[in-house]
């Protein structure tokens, strides 16, 4: 494999003919029921991610255990989002809907639990509450 930093080897490579290029097309349909079944693969991530901070927070390593929680929270913001704009494509309706009301419900709490740094309850809160929907609320494909 050539050198990526020189160009000439890049280019000499290029010329030989021996990259290939391949494009796949699907209908907007197939591109929406693929996104879904990533979607619910990204969902049951989460959860173990969710579940992994929580016995972490139980376990008192709160320092780890909220970096993992900060970033498992963002990318559930990202898989919902993704969620809402296959809806829109669909015409549809977003498919993570027990989901968003999970996290609308216990969002207020798990907010004031880890404002107070009441770790044991911030895990029950993921444990009990948002980890069981995120496993048993994915989308169907």
């Amino acid at each position: 494999m050539a050198d990526p930093t020189n160009r000439a080897a890049l280019a000499a490579r290029r010329l030989t003919g021996r990259e290939s290029i391949a494009v796949g097309s699907e209908t907007p349909r197939e591109f929406a029921a693929n996104q879904r079944r990533e979607i619910t693969g990204h969902l049951h991530r989460l959860a173990d991610r969710l579940a992994e901070a929580a016995s972490g927070l139980a376990a008192g390593e709160t320092v780890a255990a909220n970096h993992l929680l900060a970033s498992a929270t963002r990318d559930l913001a990202l898989v919902l989002e993704l969620d809402h704009q296959v809806a829109v494509l669909e015409a549809g309706v977003p498919g993570c809907g027990a989901v968003v009301a999970a996290v609308e419900s216990v969002g207020p709490r798990l907010a004031a639990a880890e404002r107070g740094r009441r770790w044991g309850e911030v895990a029950e809160l993921l444990s009990r509450e948002l980890v069981p929907v995120l496993r048993g609320g994915a989308p169907s494909s």
